[in-house]
C-alpha cells in the first residue's frame, strides 16, 4: 500500500500545521489534491470557530486509510476488532488544563477510512449538517469525519446523552460554517 504525503501550512492558515497522509487506493491520485484543500479549508474553518489558544499554531496529523488500516488501528488501540470510519488520538488527553488554554501547538492524529466514508455518503446519514437522510458526496463525508475527529481532539466527547447533544451542537454548527464558506459546488471533486 503505497502513501502520498501533504505537508505543511497553507498561506493564511492562521498558523496551523496539517499533514495529511494518504494511504488508500479508494481515492483516485487525480483527485488527492482537492479532497486535501478540502479536509484543509474545514479544518481551519472548525479550529477558527472552535477559538482555541494556542502559543504557537496547532499542529495536526490527519491519515486518509483503508478499513483494513482503519481496524488494525481500532483493534490495537480500542481492543474492537472491526473497521469504523474515524479514529482520534489526542496529544493532551487526559491533562488537567482546560480545553482552551493548551499551551502545545500538537492536537494529535485523526485517522478517516476512506471506504467506509465513501459507504456512509452513498448511504446517506441522518443528522448533522445533512438534509434528510439522502446520499452526498465522499468530499462532505470525509469534511465531517475530520471535523468529528478534531472535536475529539479538542476534548469532546459522544459518551453521554448530554456529551453527544454538545459535540453535535458544534458539529451542525461547524459543517453550517464551512458549506457557507465553501459552497455546494465546492464539495464535488472534478
Amino acid at each position: 500500500m503505497g502513501a502520498r504525503v501533504s505537508e505543511g501550512e497553507r498561506e493564511g492558515s492562521r498558523g496551523m500545521d496539517i499533514n495529511i497522509i494518504w494511504e488508500t487506493g479508494t481515492i483516485a491520485d487525480n483527485e488527492i489534491d482537492g479532497f486535501t484543500d478540502l479536509l484543509r479549508q474545514g479544518l481551519e474553518t472548525a479550529l477558527a470557530m472552535l477559538d482555541l489558544k494556542f502559543e504557537s499554531g496547532p499542529e495536526i496529523g490527519l491519515l486518509v486509510t483503508d478499513d483494513e488500516g482503519i481496524r488494525i488501528l481500532n483493534r490495537d488501540y480500542r481492543e474492537i476488532n472491526e473497521p469504523t470510519d474515524v479514529l482520534s488520538f489526542a496529544m493532551l488527553e487526559g491533562e488537567e488544563e482546560g480545553i482552551y488554554n493548551h499551551e502545545r501547538s500538537i492536537l494529535g492524529d485523526i485517522v478517516i477510512s476512506a471506504q467506509t466514508a465513501a459507504r456512509q455518503a452513498a448511504e446517506g446519514r441522518d443528522g448533522v449538517g445533512y438534509e434528510g437522510s439522502a446520499s452526498h458526496s465522499l468530499a462532505w463525508e470525509m469534511i465531517f469525519l475530520s471535523v468529528h475527529g478534531l472535536l475529539h481532539l479538542c476534548g469532546y466527547d459522544h459518551g453521554s446523552d448530554r456529551e453527544a447533544y454538545d459535540m453535535s451542537q458544534w458539529e451542525t454548527r461547524i459543517m453550517s460554517r464551512i458549506a457557507e464558506r465553501l459552497g455546494d459546488d465546492s464539495l464535488t471533486i472534478e
